[in-house]
């Protein structure tokens, strides 16, 4: 005798027995698998709802600005100090300028205590401080003067030198010696003063870049 099922046939009443079981295990296995992704996936969707909840709620406050980037700060502008700027700025990376070098005991005389003659006839190292002057671009120097075309010019108080040796740059900063605007900056130079003829030549070892001297003023180019 065989029985007859909604899903086939089965080949006797044991057999058929053991295959509604087998069914019946597999029905269980599935559902608890099936449990089992549905609450991972609500639990996901309420991780998600909660996150984005805590990120976006300035937005739901009224507040503008934050809802397109909401891991930024709030805008200072817009809580308790309505009077503040209603700017932020996200720094990447900072760099210390420095603000010359270092006064070490030992270190480098001024140039301002030796003067140019003196400090090229020595041969000793000097520190120098002046207005940057880019490629002689205000014609501090004579233009045949420029031996090479990395030099530079820079006016101290004892009078313009050609900057010989060292690009215009170091920690923090680069200077343009083409650029008009960057002969408002001031740079401190240490080297060795050498003479050809009237003209002084700085050959740095070390350049930084400092503030304006208070005792000094800007000169400007000549137009």
């Amino acid at each position: 005798a065989c029985a007859v099922h909604r899903h086939g046939v089965t080949g006797g009443t044991a057999a058929g027995k053991r295959i509604r079981n087998d069914r019946r295990d597999e029905l269980r296995e599935f559902r608890r698998r099936h449990d089992g992704h549905r609450n991972r996936f609500r639990r996901a969707r309420r991780d998600q709802a909660e996150t984005h909840q805590q990120d976006d709620s300035p937005c739901h406050r009224g507040i503008p600005g934050t809802c397109d980037y909401p891991w930024l700060p709030l805008l200072p502008g817009q809580q308790s100090e309505p009077l503040l700027p209603v700017v932020t700025i996200t720094a990447y990376r900072v760099t210390d300028r420095g603000t010359g070098m270092d006064r070490r005991p030992g270190g480098a005389r001024a140039l301002a205590d030796t003067g140019l003659d003196a400090a090229a006839a020595d041969g000793k190292p000097v520190r120098a401080v002046g207005q940057f002057r880019g490629a002689n671009l205000c014609r501090d120097l004579p233009a045949a003067t420029h031996r090479d075309p990395a030099d530079w010019v820079l006016l101290t108080p004892e009078g313009a030198v050609w900057v010989t040796g060292r690009r215009p740059e170091g920690k923090g900063f680069r200077l343009d010696a083409s650029y008009l605007a960057d002969t408002a900056r001031w740079v401190e130079v240490s080297g060795r003063v050498e003479a050809a003829g009237e003209v002084r030549y700085l050959r740095a070892s070390r350049v930084a870049l400092v503030p304006r001297p208070p005792e000094s003023d800007p000169t400007p180019c000549p137009h």
